[in-house]
């Protein structure tokens, strides 16, 4: 068998390193990392409050890994441990054997369960970063295009035949203010995604949800998708309901069409995406988002348990209404996504208080700068 061509990565991305056992190599012994003669102290959490870093330890180490992170434009080493048997679970974050429906999209999520429901922004506390982002990506191509003409034609557009591009001293220093943001908002994505999930399993381990194409939402809210990353978020939340001992059901959306149907008539009719309530002949009025995790709880086999769905209305729709009304406390005076329907009635009228705003920014993910920011900037 002839061996491929060997993968080389520059000093930038290396970043990590790992033994295939504690035995050779990298190894962790007596709290300290030994590599090639190396012994290196680790740095431990003190207080160990809630007695995570004294069970990990108390485990069988299979092997190791040291990591490294460019924190304030600075290298910082971790070690990573891979241990035998379950994670720890704190004892506040044990849930019980309940099932979850939720309904996730490029910019909001909604929860329901038979103690809870919730509608929400998704990971909206990551948006100054985002737009700090797109400055600095802004004032990075203004002084590549100032620092390199030759390069561009007269429209702004790249030439065929390139030459090496010129990094001036400020591009530099802002190309480091980036990657810092960069890592900033996927540290706090993680305890935003973390803090969600644990919210959820609590409520209930085995979670229901309609199987998502986010290649799709890519496309149509790319921004949006990008940086708040809901695919990402159904992966770790998987993981934490299996060490729950649960699961993660799909749903089929062919087969369901939740945001389509009403469980007490049984009728379906397709709807725009602009239309944020569910309004039926029959009197059944929700929220659009909240209605589809209510459904999603119902649902077995790919099949809508219209008896039990009915069954459980009347104590749900009590759930719906009181997670709007705490969605409208907190929409007065600030600005709120166009997607939670709150700027229309249940009835359909418009409401009369303009203290909430629709953020169509938020959900639209198909603007692209203007060209003549470009061309001013060469």
């Amino acid at each position: 068998r002839k061996g491929g061509k060997p993968r080389f990565k520059n000093e930038n991305r290396f970043s990590s390193i790992e033994g295939k056992s504690n035995i050779a190599g990298l190894k962790f012994k007596n709290k300290k990392l030994h590599y090639k003669g190396l012994e290196l102290d680790i740095i431990l959490d003190k207080k160990d409050r809630y007695k995570v870093q004294e069970y990990a330890l108390s485990k069988k180490v299979k092997y190791c890994r040291l990591v490294r992170k460019k924190i304030k434009n600075k290298n910082i080493f971790f070690v990573q441990l891979v241990l035998e048997g379950e994670s720890f679970i704190k004892e506040k974050k044990h849930s019980k054997n309940d099932t979850v429906g939720i309904d996730i999209g490029p910019s909001t999520y909604a929860f329901f369960s038979d103690r809870r429901s919730k509608l929400s922004s998704f990971c909206n506390q990551l948006k100054p970063y985002h737009l700090k982002q797109r400055n600095l990506q802004r004032k990075m191509d203004r002084s590549l295009r100032s620092m390199n003409t030759a390069n561009y034609e007269k429209n702004g557009t790249l030439k065929k035949k390139l030459k090496k591009f010129k990094k001036s001293k400020k591009y530099i220093k802002y190309q480091n203010i980036l990657t810092e943001t960069y890592r900033k908002l996927k540290t706090y994505r993680k305890r935003l995604h973390g803090k969600l999930a644990n919210e959820v399993i609590r409520l209930g381990k085995n979670i229901k949800t309609e199987k998502l194409s986010f290649k799709a939402f890519q496309k149509r809210w790319g921004r949006s998708v990008s940086f708040r990353a809901p695919s990402l978020f159904l992966s770790l939340l998987n993981r934490k309901a299996e060490n729950a001992g649960g699961k993660i059901e799909y749903i089929n959306t062919r087969k369901t069409a939740l945001s389509q149907i009403c469980h007490n008539c049984g009728t379906k009719e397709k709807k725009q995406l602009k239309e944020r309530w569910h309004r039926c002949e029959c009197k059944i009025s929700a929220q659009r988002d909240l209605y589809s995790a209510f459904l999603a709880r119902y649902v077995k086999n790919d099949m809508l348990d219209i008896s039990q769905a009915k069954k459980a209305w009347p104590s749900a729709n009590r759930l719906l209404e009181q997670a709007i009304s705490r969605l409208r406390k907190t929409a007065i005076g600030s600005k709120k996504l166009s997607s939670f329907g709150l700027n229309q009635s249940q009835s359909g009228s418009l409401v009369k208080d303009r203290s909430i705003i629709s953020d169509a920014k938020d959900v639209v993910g198909l603007f692209r700068e203007p060209l003549r920011a470009y061309k001013n900037s060469c």
